[in-house]
Parts: C-alpha cells; structure tokens; sequence
C-alpha cells in the first residue's frame, strides 16, 4: 500500500477494516512480556517457519523438475542464489 490515504491502484485500505475498527493498536506489540507482545512475536516466528518451508518445497521441486529436463529462468536462479547468499 502506498499509505492509508490510498495506494497507487485506488484500492483504500480503509476498506479491509470491519465497521467499528480503527488503524490503532492497542498495547505495546514490541514488548515480549505483554501478552499482545508474545501473540506478535508467535506470529512473526510462525511466519519465518512457513517461509523456511515454502522455500524447502520450492527447492525440493526445482529439484525434480532439474532431474525431469527442465530449466529454470536465468533470472529466478539468480534471484535464489543472491538469496541464499544473504
């Protein structure tokens, strides 16, 4: 999103929220000892896990379709290495 006036493509996100709610949040979701803390931090560890996952299978399956005869994009390849160096 380009910011919470609009984006770019003239969707609003303003529109995501449920009548009633607000852009707010309440609490302090950096500290670890507030229980809005411990939810943020479960979320984020539980997206990193996912991430590490998808990129497993992704490797997996690049994997398979090497040994099947197909190539991958010069572009996707370099992408992944430059990734993976980080």
């Amino acid at each position: 999103f380009k910011s919470k006036e609009g984006s770019e493509d003239g969707f609003d996100e303003k529109d995501l929220l449920l009548e009633g709610e607000d852009w707010t949040v309440r609490g302090n979701s950096l500290n670890p000892n507030t229980p809005l803390g411990r939810a943020v931090s479960d979320a984020c560890e539980e997206l990193e896990d996912l991430a590490k996952l998808e990129r497993q299978i992704q490797d997996e399956t690049f994997a398979i379709l090497e040994k099947l005869g197909v190539k991958r994009d010069d572009e996707v390849g370099k992408e992944q290495g430059e990734a993976e160096a980080e």
